[in-house]
């Protein structure tokens, strides 16, 4: 049976770092955004923004270019839409992973899923500095262009079933039993912290799921993170606005007391 490594995010936590850094720069890997990327994004926008009838209609044809991928190399795929509210606001990631299952199902091939995790106060301020398009907060409440309300979420007692869904997707270890239970393996889960405080082993933990060796080519990667693919766009007016001067980063720690951190993601359930 086929395996592919499927990356599925989330998303500001070195999505692009990794896919410049390590599956761009390997040559033992068959990166298949590389090599199909127009396929990947049907297939992906198919998955995303379907309705059933229509995914049950042509998740067979649009599909099908995985059975063309490398025989000889580590197939490797990356999109960190797959963990990410704004792909679909209305949308239950969860209906996206059963999705990957029946494709996996029938296709024969093996999804093996790994992402990466952040503190979610971190997260947050990321994704709101970021802050354009579909992308945004405010894609799921207008009223969250402005980091106030956004904030204010959290102590609402009346939220909208598009915010629970979108801020849903904060719960990791529910993200991860869902997968784990979907596909009957454990998926990998690396920190995106640890990138920072542990470069070389947090790049190691990825050689070895994926069933690389670590070595003397590992060593000259470029481990700036916060500078890989960056780029100016309309997102840098948000930053500029509301995050560079940090105003919120105080008040935004009490926040992990509502969404804890490895505390939570680390807890024991059924």
């Amino acid at each position: 049976m086929k395996t592919i490594f499927f990356h599925i995010g989330y998303p500001k936590a070195a999505s692009t770092f990794i896919q410049k850094n390590i599956f761009k720069n390997n040559n033992k890997i068959y990166f298949i955004n590389d090599y199909h990327w127009d396929e990947l994004m049907k297939f992906s926008k198919l998955i995303f923004w379907s309705q059933n009838s229509e995914f049950e209609r042509d998740f067979r044809l649009q599909s099908e270019f995985l059975l063309n991928t490398s025989k000889d190399k580590i197939n490797v795929i990356s999109h960190e839409g797959y963990t990410n509210f704004s792909s679909n606001p209305n949308f239950d990631t969860n209906e996206i992973f059963i999705r990957l299952k029946k494709i996996s199902d029938h296709l024969k091939i093996k999804f093996k899923l790994f992402f990466v995790i952040r503190k979610q106060t971190e997260y947050i301020m990321s994704r709101y500095a970021q802050g354009h398009g579909i992308t945004g907060f405010y894609s799921v409440n207008p009223n969250f262009l402005r980091f106030r309300e956004l904030k204010n979420f959290f102590h609402r007692d009346q939220k909208s079933k598009d915010e629970i869904k979108a801020f849903d997707t904060f719960n990791y270890f529910q993200t991860f039993l869902n997968l784990k239970n979907l596909f009957k393996e454990e998926p990998k889960v690396l920190i995106f912290e640890d990138l920072t405080n542990s470069p070389k082993q947090f790049i190691k933990n990825i050689f070895e799921y994926i069933g690389l060796k670590y070595d003397s080519s590992a060593e000259n990667l470029n481990l700036d993170v916060k500078n890989v693919g960056r780029k100016t766009h309309e997102g840098e007016y948000f930053r500029k606005k509301n995050i560079y001067h940090k105003p919120y980063e105080g008040t935004l720690n009490t926040l992990t007391k509502i969404i804890p951190f490895k505390n939570f993601f680390l807890q024991k359930k059924a």
